[in-house]
């Protein structure tokens, strides 16, 4: 796509990016993926000599490198071996810049930028919102805000910028639901017919998943002898041959002849693997198939991939849209299909919502070339959860709604629910429930007090007030603790956590000071009165008291050890070495640098860990012989080891350990 037949989006986009950089030092574009961004830097780069462009990894640099720009590539992990002092740059691109935001390079985007004032800084994104790092909007901390073109996803659609996929929710293995749901069954205490009923209803509806809703039929339904390529996304740390293995049945089920490529992100040769799936090509009836691991989630876009399939679970609203775009491209034509097989972050509810919000656009839009018949949501987890629904009948348990509306009011009477209730379990369960999030904003709040902030702040206001700061450890200070970084509570350490500097002046505090050398001397090293001295010690005040004190004759008594040299020895003779707590103890410590009680030291303590030893010998003797050899990490073993070349031991250890067992204590 060069500039003569770059789509309009893209050329509008060109064009406001240049106009922003006239004026300003950074701009931003945020775009939905699958619209082109590549060919913005590419066209942004051209008017600049010295480029930079930082990119996630190296699949999107050859994507990149396919426009012949002039410039130079890093990427985000290498970034912190990058010479910053070795040029001077134009200009830097950030590509999907939301990655900057990441605790392991953000120092280096921030040492890169410093490293080149004079520099631009262009971004591009689909995602700049993190939004499992508090919400982080990183075209405000990177760009100031300066977002000059703005696409998302139901504009790219409703535009007609983006195919509209069909979107199939399903699950590839209901075992786990059916385990729970069983172990559910034999809790309860049900008469036998009840308990007939519920497991011919779980079994009923395990064997109609598989003979309908199972994998291979799922595939059997929607794929089609048009299907070219498909990209699957893997879990890690799964059994990935099995896994493979198990894919090729479901397909061979279907009909489909299968041809695949393995991309992980710890296999050196992905790269060439990548290139293969890219340009290889077979008789029509044989699909290819890409299994990806930690790859490939953005930025990539292959020609032809007309389907994605999701076996791996996220969290990450970013990393669900990112995978969702790879089958999504200005350049495709069809109609994508996606296979969600794990009901990612609820991710039917969320492409419901996008659904929702496309016919809206589409109905108010004067620029819609998309029909609402086009978007089709395809939901097979939804006969699952009818099954599941009788299920709660017999065994009489409350529907959903019903069961949170009771969760809210036992929360409005008690409080937050502990960790490991089945409260709290069943919130964990369903977090983007509407009743969820509501209770969650209303009651939720992380400190011992289970109610609302805005209730507890002015209980804790009285008590500073009355009370002071509060002792580590009490409940005031436990919940000031936890919402220390919001702006009222930042407020309370400024007005409460030393009220001594807010109220006193320096006369009023060197009064104090002066009273405190005549009645006690002169301050030790460390204490409060000693830094306020240091301080200060320049100031002409500070500097009088110091004369004055230094001219007073001051008669100290010398001060003499309690405990002499002699009666330590005689001590350390009659009962051995003296315990830490005692006072022969800390004289001991506190004179060891001295010759004679260093040879003291050396005596007393080498024969006190002696005579312990013998003893230990004595102890590990009477145990083998009315026990026998000792289980591993245990205190008696663990002894053996540490002395197993004593020639006593080695004695021990030849007598009494196990000959069928031949390894070392």
């Amino acid at each position: 796509m060069t500039t003569k037949n770059m789509m309009r989006h893209n050329l509008s986009a060109v064009e406001k990016v240049k106009q922003s950089l006239l004026t300003k030092d950074r701009a931003a574009v945020v775009h939905a993926t699958g619209t082109g961004k590549s060919y913005i830097i590419s066209e942004i780069a051209k008017d600049y000599e010295r480029v930079l462009i930082v990119v996630p990894n190296n699949y999107i640099r050859q994507q990149l490198e396919r426009h012949n720009i002039n410039a130079k590539y890093t990427t985000y992990s290498y970034l912190k071996n990058y010479p910053f002092s070795d040029e001077k740059l134009d200009l830097i691109v950030l590509d999907e810049f939301h990655r900057a935001g990441a605790a392991t390079w953000e120092k280096s985007i921030n040492e890169l930028i410093e490293a080149n004032p004079k520099a631009k800084i262009f971004g591009t994104t689909a995602t700049e919102i993190r939004y499992l790092d508090s919400g982080r909007d990183m075209s405000k901390e990177l760009f100031n805000g300066n977002v000059v073109s703005r696409i998302n996803l139901v504009d790219a659609w409703t535009q007609g910028i983006l195919p509209i996929p069909t979107y199939i929710s399903s699950l590839y293995s209901i075992n786990k639901i059916y385990d729970k749901k069983k172990k559910q069954i034999n809790r309860q205490k049900l008469s036998e017919n009840k308990y007939m009923e519920a497991c011919s209803i779980l079994e009923q509806g395990r064997l109609e998943w598989e003979k309908s809703d199972g994998v291979a039929n799922v595939f059997r339904k929607h794929l089609s002898s048009k299907t070219k390529s498909i990209i699957v996304f893997c879990k890690l740390g799964e059994n990935l041959p099995e896994f493979i293995n198990l894919f090729r049945s479901w397909m061979k089920g279907a009909g489909f002849n299968v041809v695949h490529y393995l991309v992980n992100y710890q296999n050196p040769e992905s790269l060439k693997e990548m290139e293969r799936f890219r340009k290889e090509k077979y008789d029509p009836g044989t699909i290819k198939v890409v299994f990806s691991i930690n790859m490939l989630n953005e930025g990539i876009h292959v020609p032809d991939v007309d389907c994605v399939m999701f076996f791996r679970g996220t969290i990450s609203k970013n990393i669900f849209l990112q995978q969702l775009g790879r089958c999504m491209s200005v350049e495709y034509t069809g109609s994508p299909l996606v296979f969600d097989f794990m009901d990612n972050i609820s991710s039917t509810e969320l492409i419901v919502d996008y659904k929702n919000k496309f016919e809206i656009k589409n109905t108010t839009s004067e620029r819609n070339i998309r029909r609402v018949e086009d978007f089709k949501v395809i939901d097979y987890v939804r006969n699952i959860k009818e099954v599941i629904n009788k299920l709660n009948e017999v065994l009489q348990v409350a529907p959903l709604e019903e069961r949170l509306l009771e969760l809210k009011k036992r929360i409005e009477q008690n409080g937050w629910p502990k960790k490991g209730t089945v409260d709290y379990n069943l919130i964990r369960s369903y977090p983007n429930h509407p009743l969820i999030k509501e209770i969650k904003d209303k009651y939720h709040i992380a400190s011992p007090y289970q109610n609302r902030f805005s209730n507890i702040f002015p209980k804790v206001v009285i008590y500073l007030e009355q009370n002071g700061w509060p002792k580590k450890g009490e409940l005031y200070y436990e919940f000031i603790h936890t919402h220390r970084k919001r702006p009222e509570i930042q407020e309370l350490y400024r007005k409460y956590k030393k009220p001594y500097r807010r109220i006193q002046t320096f006369e009023s505090r060197l009064v104090d000071i002066t009273n405190y050398v005549i009645k006690f001397g002169w301050p030790k090293k460390g204490t409060p009165e000693f830094f306020f001295i240091q301080h200060n010690k320049k100031r002409s005040e500070i500097i009088r008291l110091k004369e004055e004190y230094e001219k007073k004759e001051v008669t100290r008594p010398v001060v003499r050890p309690k405990t002499s040299f002699q009666e330590i020895t005689e001590y350390l003779l009659l009962y051995g070495w003296p315990k830490s707590t005692t006072k022969e103890y800390r004289y001991i410590y506190n004179h060891r640098h001295v010759p004679n009680v260093a040879a003291l030291i050396a005596k007393h303590k080498e024969n006190e860990a002696n005579g312990r030893v013998q003893k230990d010998y004595s102890r590990i003797s009477k145990y083998l012989a009315n026990n026998g050899w000792p289980k591993p990490k245990s205190k008696e073993y663990n002894f053996i080891q540490n002395h197993r070349h004593e020639p006593k031991m080695k004695l021990l250890i030849e007598k009494y350990r196990p000959k069928n067992k031949r390894h070392n204590p």
